[in-house]
């Protein structure tokens, strides 16, 4: 052992975007929490704005969310793969023992979640349900 990293598991604009692949030649194509995308403004700065265009905002941000981030991400995550390869990076399939492991210590924190608030079992069934449409 020569104290180097062998593989790594990130998302790969992550990975990508820091170069990591200059000390980690291996990327696990294993299942990783989601990327989530927030729009942030100041509400003392919202509430000065007039109604209609606290509404643009509101529906801009809106459709910038359930129509275009995930094509967006796509093509990111598309051309950070290209550049990895590029230099070397090899992708690592997970067995499916491997990930039964995986969804089987993972559950705990699925349980724990939905004990933290009442609307977190409809957020959790709701990203269930998305998670398994886009598989």
């Amino acid at each position: 052992m020569q104290g180097v990293i062998d593989d790594v598991a990130f998302d790969v604009t992550f990975f990508n975007g820091f170069a990591m692949y200059e000390s980690a030649s291996y990327v696990l194509m294993a299942p990783k929490g989601a990327v989530a995308n927030n729009f942030v403004v100041s509400k003392k700065w919202m509430d000065t704005l007039p109604a209609d265009l606290q509404e643009l905002i509101l529906t801009t941000a809106k459709d910038i969310v359930e129509n275009l981030q995930y094509d967006y991400l796509g093509q990111i995550q598309d051309k950070s793969w290209e550049n990895m390869k590029a230099n070397g990076v090899e992708q690592l399939e997970p067995s499916a023992e491997f990930l039964a492991v995986m969804r089987q210590a993972s559950q705990t924190v699925h349980d724990k979640y939905l004990g933290t608030d009442p609307q977190a079992k409809e957020i959790y069934n709701d990203l269930k349900e998305w998670a398994e449409k886009t598989k």
